[in-house]
């Protein structure tokens, strides 16, 4: 994973790339607000108009909401949310950097008025206000112009309905991230304090190429001596452990990938088409990390030209192996079947547990392991 790639690791929220991240909602809050504001013009009009809709619709809801007819200030979801001035500080993070720019998005939050619950519960109601409106004596697809003025009246509010679901998931969705985010600044300077929020006991992953006998013996007290890691060389004493299932699959995938090539079953010419198809140097890719002791062709230069590839890709992350050659002889050994993910709850309080940004990971010793280990991937 990139380091300028993450951003919130609140376990959470499990959110890495603010940029994909908010451009997602971006798209959201731009379509909910096009989409609110037709559904809004619609119903002022509607209520305005000289005939019968809203009657008809207060008719229908009787028996639910007390006849009450929520009008275009009670649905304009893009007043409540704040939905304008939380596209352009969003814009602004995207443009100039989350730096200088959360503290206007974190603001803008705070000045959200969510819809009234009278207005939340006659919403709730409109699917089935069509019937009461036939109960009155139309008949469906009624041509009659006080039936389709109140058809285009409820399917108004429907719009409304469906987009008052979407704006509170995006709300809810920025909340943590944004929260995060704002810890994180507080940790520019001392980065290896900082630490997401979590509770005292969470579930972890750790792709692992012994997952298989992880899930049958559990984790050794004391690292197995002829056992190698791909993060740091497996010198530490602890065990990586991360909240972010992706990352957790992209650390297998790679961990297979590399099996695939000390097998045969994945070439350097199969990495250079892989390296062409995104219009990466070869020449750059190869140098990274390959050595002149061995033909280009070999296990190990093709371990680094994957590398390297994974490294310069813009569609694969790079779980930044270290010397991943050196895997090489227990590689030989394995079943592809044995690499994989396992999960299980981990105690994370005390000082024995440390966090570092770059896989969203804790390092823990194998006590802090409080439960059964299970196999997910």
């Amino acid at each position: 994973m990139r380091y300028h790639e993450i951003i919130s690791e609140t376990i959470v929220s499990g959110s890495r790339r603010l940029g994909f991240f908010l451009t997602k909602r971006l798209k959201e809050i731009d379509e909910i607000i096009a989409a609110s504001d037709a559904a809004n013009a619609v119903i002022k009009a509607g209520l305005r108009a000289k005939n019968d809709a809203e009657y008809l619709v207060q008719y229908a809801l009787r028996k639910v909401s007390d006849g009450y007819v929520p009008n275009e200030y009670d649905t304009n979801l893009v007043k409540h949310y704040n939905l304008e001035n939380l596209r352009d500080s969003i814009e602004s993070i995207l443009k100039f950097g989350s730096d200088r720019f959360l503290r206007y998005a974190v603001d803008n939050l705070k000045y959200i008025e969510p819809v009234s619950d009278e207005t939340r519960t006659a919403l709730a109601f409109m699917p089935s206000v069509e019937q009461g409106i036939l109960e009155y004596g139309f008949e469906p697809d009624d041509p009659d112009p006080d039936y389709q003025a109140a058809m285009q009246l409820v399917n108004a509010y429907l719009v409304i309905a469906k987009n008052l679901k979407r704006v509170e998931t995006v709300i809810e969705a920025l909340k943590p991230v944004f929260a995060d985010t704002e810890k994180r600044h507080a940790y520019d300077t001392r980065p290896r304090e900082y630490r997401p929020d979590h509770g005292e006991v969470e579930t972890l992953y750790h792709a692992s190429m012994y997952a298989s006998e992880i899930v049958r013996n559990g984790f050794a007290a004391e690292k197995p001596e002829d056992r190698k890691g791909v993060g740091n060389l497996g010198t530490q004493a602890t065990i990586s452990f991360t909240h972010d299932i992706k990352i957790a699959h992209d650390i297998m995938r790679a961990l297979r990938e590399i099996w695939m090539i000390v097998h045969g079953q994945l070439t350097r010419r199969d990495i250079i088409k892989w390296l062409k198809a995104e219009n990466i140097d070869l020449k750059k890719a190869q140098s990274f990390y390959m050595t002149s002791r061995e033909e280009p062709n070999s296990i190990g230069n093709t371990i680094a030209l994957y590398r390297a590839y994974l490294g310069l890709s813009r569609i694969r992350t790079d779980p930044v192996f270290i010397s991943p050659q050196e895997l090489i002889p227990h590689l030989v050994k394995i079943d592809i079947k044995d690499i994989g993910i396992v999960s299980c709850p981990v105690k994370l309080d005390g000082d024995d547990v440390e966090y570092l940004h770059g896989e969203a990971e804790f390092r823990v010793p194998a006590s802090r392991v409080v439960g059964a280990i299970k196999r997910v991937a």
